[in-house]
C-alpha cells in the first residue's frame, strides 16, 4: 500500500473515531467551554487501544467497544484532566482504573457476542489478557 494512500487511511479512522466521540461540533462553543469532555473517554480510549492493539486497522470495533464503555461508566465531566488527577484521592484512582477495566473488558465480550450473532458463526475472541 502507498505511503500516502496509508496515511490517508489513517486520517480517516480518527476523524471516524473524533466524530463518534462527539468531538466534531458544528457550533462554535468557545475555547473554554471545547475543553469540557468526560474524564473516562481518554482512559477508555487508552485502554481499548492496548487492549485491541492487534485490531487496531478496525476502527469500527474501536468505536463500538468504547462507546459501549462509555455508556456503562458514569459521566465524569472535566476541563483538565490534571485537574481531576490532582483532586482524585489514591482510593478514588484505583476504583477508576478498575471501573474502566471492567466496562472495557465487558464492552469488549457484547461487542463480540454482537458480532458473533449477526454473522451466524463464531468469531475469533478477542485476547483480553492486558500486558
Amino acid at each position: 500500500m502507498e505511503e500516502s494512500t496509508l496515511s490517508e487511511l489513517t486520517k480517516i479512522k480518527h476523524t471516524e473515531l473524533d466524530m463518534i466521540l462527539g468531538r466534531r461540533h458544528n457550533y462554535d462553543v468557545g475555547a473554554e467551554l471545547s475543553e469540557i469532555h468526560n474524564y473516562y473517554e481518554r482512559l477508555v480510549i487508552s485502554l481499548t487501544k492496548d487492549v485491541l492493539a492487534d485490531e487496531d486497522d478496525d476502527t469500527e470495533l474501536l468505536a463500538d467497544v468504547v462507546c459501549v464503555a462509555l455508556n456503562h461508566l458514569p459521566p465524569r465531566y472535566v476541563r483538565h484532566d490534571v485537574d481531576a488527577s490532582f483532586y482524585l484521592s489514591p482510593q478514588e484512582r484505583v476504583e477508576i482504573e478498575e471501573r474502566v477495566g471492567k466496562a472495557v473488558k465487558d464492552a469488549i465480550e457484547y461487542v463480540q457476542s454482537s458480532i458473533a450473532r449477526r454473522t451466524g458463526g463464531d468469531d475469533d475472541d478477542i485476547d483480553l489478557q492486558q500486558s
